[in-house]
This record gives structure tokens, C-alpha cells and sequence, in this order.
């Protein structure tokens, strides 16, 4: 991202994305704790288990990111096409 792209999404993020999370709050809640409670059994295993869990929820964490700034970066272009067309 550019400069000004990565200000506005830290904008978005810290101002807007909160707005747009409320609606599934409970059921990301749910999913977080769902994944805690996974990740406890994954430890409690052993460690070879435990570590596979951690490196899991890493690419998974990674993973969300970038397709959280890709889907931010859309809706920027779009948002900026729209403005053409006045």
C-alpha cells in the first residue's frame, strides 16, 4: 500500500471497521473463544501438537490480514471510481 492508502487504513481500522464488526460481535466472540479453547487442547497434547497449533493460527491470523486490506483496498478503488463519475 502507499502512504496514503496505509493512513486511511489505519483510519478505517481504528474509526470505521468496529462500526462494520458490531453486527457479528457475538459470533466473532464465539469464534475466538472457540479457537482459545482449541488451542489449549492442541498444548495440553504435548508440544509437537502445541506447536503446530501456534504455527496453524499464525498462517490463519496472516491470512485474514491480508485479505482484511484487500478487501479495503476494493472498496477504496471503488469508492474512488464512484467519484469519477460525477
Amino acid at each position: 500500500m502507499t502512504e496514503l492508502q496505509e493512513a486511511i487504513y489505519l483510519y478505517a481500522r481504528e474509526h470505521l471497521f468496529p462500526r462494520f464488526e458490531a453486527p457479528n460481535y457475538e459470533t466473532l466472540s464465539q469464534a475466538r473463544r472457540e479457537a482459545e479453547r482449541l488451542g489449549k487442547e492442541l498444548r495440553a497434547l504435548g508440544e509437537e501438537p502445541g506447536k503446530c497449533g501456534r504455527r496453524l493460527w499464525t498462517q490463519l491470523e496472516t491470512q485474514a490480514a491480508f485479505e482484511q486490506e484487500a478487501v479495503f483496498l476494493a472498496g477504496l478503488s471503488i469508492g474512488l471510481e464512484l467519484g469519477e463519475l460525477r
